[in-house]
């Protein structure tokens, strides 16, 4: 599929506030590299103003589509910020030749480079992407690149577009990503597998799965109702984390699904020293003065956020859900 494609449906789902045409819109938009893929698989040759092109796999083609869409390249972080995204200066192309894995094979090239020399090969390669993008094609590219692609394609409305087009059950669908914690490569797997592959998907130990999030009521009195039974807490102000732990490997992660595992040696402690073989907690991690009080929530997320561990601020975690044991 060609990125103008993508630009075209950005701006569509900007200028549209119903949810239902959002929906319609991506599904709209995924069917269609579906199908053009599945005609390239058969050796059929899209016409030269059919908007698509050949691509790698449906499920390569599907899962690159809907990390564009939610600003969320399936290669994670590219070490791309917003200062190397717009320092980008190159007169943006006459006409519209890149595709959508022309610019996934371009992330996959930036997101490998480490080390000496890599913010110079991050700026080469990028002047490289950008010199074949109009200008249209350019300012979507940069919104990618650092995360803001305000279009309103939120995850719900991605899956709920995934859903339709590929004809899976959204419940199915939406359990699949919760479980996995990729949106776009449970998409893949709706396009190539179906039902029967989102059925398979199951939590997997050391791999994040996407946050349960609290739900409002009007007053307690309908929460409880709601719920059933409940038990009423203090709400400490920490950094939301997930930990994991299968054998003698621990991993903990954020909301957002970054593994900061080496910046919280005291949560890995106490992972490794609970008397199971596989656990996966949800909680929250909170900073400590020596008297055992909660820090501010600003001083535990600058400890969190440091890569230097610092000993006069300890965090611990206090968790709240078992997710799984073993």
């Amino acid at each position: 599929m060609y990125l103008r494609n993508v630009v075209d449906a950005s701006k569509d789902l900007a200028e549209t506030r119903s949810r239902k045409k959002k929906a319609e819109r991506i599904g709209g938009l995924l069917s269609e590299a579906a199908h053009a893929d599945r005609g390239a698989d058969r050796g059929d040759t899209p016409g030269a103003d059919s908007g698509v092109v050949p691509a790698r796999s449906v499920s390569t083609e599907i899962a690159v589509l809907v990390g564009l869409l939610l600003g969320k390249p399936r290669q994670g972080r590219l070490g791309v910020g917003y200062a190397a995204a717009f320092s980008v200066d190159t007169p943006p192309a006459a006409t519209s030749s890149l595709t959508t894995v022309d610019v996934d094979d371009a992330f996959t090239q930036i997101a490998a480079l480490a080390g000496s020399g890599s913010q110079q090969g991050r700026s080469e390669a990028l002047t490289r992407l950008f010199s074949r993008a109009t200008r249209e094609e350019q300012e979507f590219l940069r919104r990618v690149l650092t995360g803001e692609v305000r279009h309103g394609a939120l995850e719900s409305l991605v899956l709920d577009g995934v859903a339709a087009s590929a004809g899976v059950n959204g419940d199915a669908l939406r359990r699949a990503a919760m479980l996995t914690g990729d949106v776009a490569g449970t998409a893949a797997l709706a396009f190539s597998g179906g039902d029967e592959a989102l059925a398979a998907v199951g939590l997997t130990p050391l791999t994040p799965v996407l946050p349960m999030l609290a739900q409002t009521a009007k007053t307690p009195a309908d929460a409880i109702s709601a719920a059933g039974h409940a038990s009423v807490e203090y709400k400490l102000d920490g950094i939301r984390i997930q930990a994991h732990r299968k054998g003698d490997q621990v991993a903990i992660f954020t909301r957002a699904l970054n593994e900061i595992t080496d910046r919280l040696p005291e949560v890995v402690r106490v992972m490794r020293a609970l008397p199971v073989h596989t656990i996966v907690l949800d909680g929250e991690a909170l900073g400590l003065r020596s008297n055992g009080s909660p820090l501010p929530f600003e001083e535990t997320m600058s400890r969190v956020s440091s890569e230097t561990v610092r000993d006069d601020v300890p965090i611990l975690p206090f968790f709240f859900d078992i997710l799984h044991v073993d």
